[in-house]
Parts: structure tokens; sequence; C-alpha cells
């Protein structure tokens, strides 16, 4: 097959493309592009109203601990619909959650408080996650705490 089988059918599948997109229309002075229907698509999915978050601060360190502790991470809804906390999950039985249960609104902050209780824990460092569930289409995002349990 010779390189002009391939170059003429992209050249008049892009040409097309590109007509529809030039063609215009004015409406009360005012031109107005069509497009085709996938570009649209894809805009229209763009617009719909959707939580997103962002969380500036993934990991806390408690340095060493001999006493429970608790330190507070804040979550900005960065969409444009209420962001809403649907559940927060520990690893274990160390570790307990507090957070805004309240829909969030765009470009507000809510917060989840994790606290950790070294008293079951054995003296040693330690890592704990804690699973942040929402209802942006992330789902769910993870954040950490760590230190040193003294004895």
């Amino acid at each position: 097959m010779s390189p002009h089988h391939l170059i003429l059918p992209l050249f008049l599948h892009f040409s097309s493309v590109q007509a529809m997109e030039s063609q215009a229309t004015s409406v009360s002075g005012t031109d107005v592009h069509t497009s085709p229907s996938f570009m649209t698509t894809a805009y229209s999915q763009e617009d719909t109203p959707h939580p997103d978050f962002e969380i500036k601060e993934r990991m806390h360190d408690f340095g060493k601990v001999n006493a429970k502790k608790s330190h507070t991470f804040y979550i900005t809804n960065t969409g444009n619909a209420p962001l809403v906390i649907k559940h927060v999950a520990t690893g274990c039985g160390c570790t307990t959650t507090d957070y805004t249960k309240s829909p969030i609104l765009p470009g507000k902050k809510g917060k989840i408080t994790v606290s950790f209780n070294p008293e079951t824990q054995r003296a040693g460092a330690f890592r704990k996650s804690v699973t942040i569930y929402t209802n942006s289409p992330k789902d769910y995002t993870r954040v950490f705490i760590k230190g040193e349990v003294v004895r």
C-alpha cells in the first residue's frame, strides 16, 4: 500500500472536521460556531457540576508519643458542587476520627481530625493510614500519621 492511500483519507477526515468547526451562523450579531457532536458531548461533560477536593498535607508526624494526640487535616472543595465526606476509615483501633458531616460548599474547607492512642501499641515507630471516602469522582484518598511510641 502506498503512502498516498493513507494520506488522502486522513486529509479528507480532517478537512471535513475543520469545515464543520468553521461553519458559523449569526445569532443577534454574535458568531456561533457549530462543532461535531463528539466535541459538544465532551464540552457538556466538563460543565456537569461535580465536587472535587484537595488536601495539601498528606502526612503528619507526631514525633515521640506517650499519650493520646490528635491532628486535623483540612480538605478543600475545589469542585463546583457540594462535597460530602461519606465515611472515614482507619486501619486499627488505636486511631479514631471525627470529620465534617455537613456538605462542604465549593471553595470552602472541611476537617478530618485524627486521634492516635498509643496505649494499645508496642513501643517503636508507627505509620497509620486514614481513608477518606467522598462523593467526588476521585471517590477516596488517604492521609497518614506517623511517629514513635515511647514508654
